[in-house]
């Protein structure tokens, strides 16, 4: 055999073996990625996800739904690529590296069921607030206008609690390493009618969807579920008859109607 088909020889060798290697390696890597998965899914209560192996970049990806916080996995050394587009998308990444499992905490705030959302309701009803954390060894409190209502609780937050109308901010916190606060609003509303023109200390009254409340302020609220009813309002008799206008008619519930009352003529 001569030099040049020895050179040859030696050459297709040295390939053949750095092929093997190559492909153990990877063969490895499968292992200890589909290792680290595997625990991951249990973690975060994953569904079984697919498993790529694209030109060396290890990843595995659920169903890809940017809206509803989906989680992806990608292999460390496409982390920053994949990092600002993601989270453009709304979408959480969790970084998987061939030896070591990152785990990146996913949070989640609810408002009467709702996920990530300002929400209404009314009067009467009870308000719900649940912070959910993944991986759920990791802790989530909760605030209510900046204040602490539930201290650290692993792995779940829940406050129950029938509030006044007005305006509420609630605030899902954690102590896991580099994760924001989520901040959403209720508000709690109420069917409320104000009068006008009658002496102050007047009774008067309002009959709304069948249910009729008295009052000696300006205002009478209801709370009634989400709809539109129909209401009355009586003649007021003081030093004179105070007719309302309107009388009668529909409201829209969470809504405001104005009562304005006849004066007494002067004597």
């Amino acid at each position: 055999m001569n030099k040049k088909a020895q050179m040859i020889t030696i050459f297709f060798s040295l390939f053949l073996i750095l092929a093997i290697i190559t492909i153990l390696g990877i063969e490895y890597t499968n292992l200890q990625t589909n290792q680290n998965l595997n625990s991951l899914e249990q973690a975060y209560n994953l569904p079984k996800l697919e498993y790529y192996n694209f030109l060396g970049i290890l990843s595995k990806t659920s169903n890809i739904n940017p809206s509803n916080n989906t989680i992806i996995i990608l292999n460390s050394t496409v982390q920053n690529i994949y990092d600002n587009f993601f989270q453009n998308l709304n979408a959480t990444l969790l970084e998987l590296n061939t030896n070591n499992l990152i785990m990146r905490s996913v949070m989640t705030l609810y408002i009467n069921g709702k996920e990530n959302s300002n929400t209404s309701i009314g009067y009467g009803t009870q308000s719900n607030f649940t912070a959910v954390i993944l991986p759920n060894t990791d802790y989530v409190s909760l605030y209510l206008n900046g204040t602490k209502i539930v201290p650290l609780t692993q792995g779940k937050a829940t406050y129950l609690n029938t509030l006044q109308p007005g305006l509420y901010k609630v605030t899902a916190y954690s102590n896991a390493s580099g994760l924001k606060n989520i901040t959403y609003y209720e508000k709690v509303l109420i069917t409320t009618f104000i009068e006008s023109n009658l002496p102050s200390g007047t009774k008067w009254n309002v009959t709304y969807d069948g249910i009729t409340n008295t009052s000696t302020s300006d205002k009478i609220t209801f709370s009634v579920p989400p709809g539109t009813y129909s209401f009355s309002v009586p003649d007021v008799f003081a030093s004179c008859i105070h007719t309302p206008s309107p009388s009668s008619g529909t409201l829209t519930a969470y809504s405001s109607q104005s009562i304005t009352f006849s004066v007494c003529p002067h004597t």
